[in-house]
């Protein structure tokens, strides 16, 4: 998977170091799973992507679902294994973290994250 770097631009906080992008069928099929940790400074970006589950995972998430012009429009901390999430019509991809993250940068509803 290709790595970029997420960085929160609206408080200039960096979300993960290593983020890897989930863009292809099997790349967003798998995520996380067999996955027994997230480091802290890794994460996925999920593209295109509007909903996520976390059946089989065994890791808790932090999710950020964001809009075509990278705002953030809806966000779930600690996204527990089995669990779906909403679908979120104005989401166009979603980030996801190590649990935790969103509060540790002060993340909000209405900043504007890149990826680079």
């Amino acid at each position: 998977m290709q790595k970029t770097i997420v960085f929160n631009t609206s408080n200039g906080r960096l979300l993960a170091e290593e983020g890897s992008l989930a863009n292809t069928f099997l790349s967003r099929l798998k995520g996380w799973l067999g996955k027994k940790a997230m480091p802290e400074g890794e994460g996925l970006i999920i593209y295109p992507c509007t909903k996520v589950h976390s059946i089989g995972m065994k890791i808790v998430i932090d999710v950020l679902f964001l809009s075509r012009s990278n705002e953030i429009v809806y966000i779930i901390e600690q996204m527990a294994p089995n669990h779906i999430s909403p679908y979120i019509k104005t989401a166009h991809y979603v980030i996801e973290l190590p649990a935790g993250q969103v509060l540790r940068t002060g993340t909000v509803v209405g900043h504007i994250v890149s990826c680079s």
